[in-house]
């Protein structure tokens, strides 16, 4: 959401902050409950769910996986990337695009320290992801 909305709900969530609906539907077993608390725990900026959320960065279904992901961009920013070698299951495409997008719109100043741990990986996605952040922050120069 976007506009007056938005700013009208994230309000609303700090002033009386629902965090035992964003809880709950961590704990379902259904995965596109668990994906939507997911989505409205980094939406709502609710990071006291972090531990809980990083915990499902290699859960077998995608879009739980997908959501995991892109909550830990958004929170720990460049620090995330220090778990791209030790996931066990691929990304795909469109997540990997929308990580660079979080990576781009909240944390503009690349972290180098943190991407020289990940180039030393052997997953194909871990590489693809690796070139679109080099290519989207311009760091040809940093990079051998």
């Amino acid at each position: 959401m976007l506009g007056n909305n938005y700013n009208k709900l994230r309000l609303l969530f700090s002033q009386i902050p629902p965090y035992g609906a964003s809880q709950s539907k961590l704990n379902s077993r259904k995965w596109y409950v668990k994906a939507r608390g997911i989505r409205e725990i980094y939406e709502m900026e609710q990071v006291q769910y972090i531990h809980d959320i990083t915990r499902e960065r290699n859960n077998p279904n995608i879009f739980v996986r997908r959501e995991s992901h892109i909550a830990m961009v958004d929170f720990l920013g460049w620090e995330s990337l220090r778990f791209l070698p030790y996931l066990k299951k691929e990304m795909n495409l469109w997540q990997q695009i929308k990580i660079v997008e979080k990576l781009y719109a909240h944390y503009p100043d690349a972290q180098i320290k943190y991407l020289k741990k990940v180039y030393g990986t052997q997953r194909p996605y871990a590489q693809e992801l690796l070139m679109r952040i080099i290519r989207k922050f311009n760091l040809f120069t940093e990079v051998e």
